[in-house]
């Protein structure tokens, strides 16, 4: 898992519904590419802290929408418990470098959680010094839960 966090930098995304939560994480934005329990249940704890976490979906969802246990329509109950209180996005990961909003939200974003696997975001052209460059408030903590 990777997490690429601001040196000393709030965000706000005005007109975000509810963006200010309480807790410990409020003012904090947190762009989340995961698609694993394991980065699922990170946000969903960044979440709880009092972050707003934006979630990035593939554009068929999340893999954890259709696994486990579900009621009838709905979601996975993985899925709905893991991202609990974020917001989601659908997008292709190697489409985000060209997308103008992306751009935006890199520059309004604390931090990035992802699990996407070795190699992934490098092959989307989101490496960490990347993402730092469209960033420049962004310190890297590649490998590390800070």
């Amino acid at each position: 898992m990777t997490i690429t966090q601001p040196v000393q930098h709030v965000a706000s995304l005005p007109g975000l519904p509810d963006a200010d939560r309480g807790g410990t994480l409020e003012g904090i934005v947190i762009i989340e590419l995961t698609e694993t329990l394991a980065g699922e249940f990170a946000g969903g704890l960044l979440t709880d802290l009092g972050a707003t976490v934006i979630k990035i979906e593939p554009p068929a969802g999340s893999p954890l929408r259709r696994r486990g246990p579900a009621i009838a329509g709905e979601d996975a109950l993985y899925f709905q418990s893991e991202n609990r209180g974020k917001y989601s996005v659908c997008a292709d990961v190697h489409t985000l470098k060209q997308a103008p909003w992306f751009a935006r939200l890199l520059v309004a974003a604390d931090a990035i959680v992802e699990d996407l696997g070795p190699g992934r975001l490098e092959a989307a052209a989101l490496s960490p010094k990347a993402l730092q460059q469209g960033s420049p408030s962004t310190a890297d903590a590649d490998d590390q839960v800070v």
